[in-house]
């Protein structure tokens, strides 16, 4: 397991939803903190509390943006889009969990660690870095 996977885990067991967790591994990695933009990202989580739109990727979106928005808005972010509905089959947070309920955590644990991986991919292509090894 590696150290962004840890870091995901670690989080979701301190109690923070999908979205958040994907943000704070980017203001983790760019050394701040803002428990304000954490409580906002709540808004995000199970879907927008609609089973819509994935709190992960929308998650993903926003903390791409923290190290680049213009290269995350041209680049990365359409080409997370394309990877998630790929990777997952779905964007919609109610259709990529279904009635697992029982499962979400660590469903949505394991589609976090996916995300961020990919999310490190992204962001080293541009010279940035997750987990601070680059």
């Amino acid at each position: 397991m590696d150290s962004i996977q840890m870091e995901v885990r670690k989080l979701f067991y301190e109690g923070l939803c999908c979205a958040q967790v994907i943000v704070k591994l980017g203001l983790t990695a760019k050394d701040l903190e803002n428990d304000t933009l954490l409580d906002c990202v709540s808004g995000l989580c199970n879907g927008m509390f609609s089973g819509n739109n994935c709190g992960i990727l929308t998650g993903a979106a926003l903390m791409l943006c923290l190290f680049d928005r213009e290269n995350a808005i041209r680049f990365m972010i359409p080409e997370l889009n394309e990877w998630f509905l790929e990777t997952f089959g779905s964007v919609d947070c109610q259709q990529l969990l279904g009635d697992k309920v029982d499962n979400r955590k660590e469903q949505c644990m394991r589609m976090t660690e996916d995300t961020a991986a990919k999310c490190q991919e992204l962001l080293s292509e541009f010279g940035f870095s997750l987990d601070g090894s680059l």
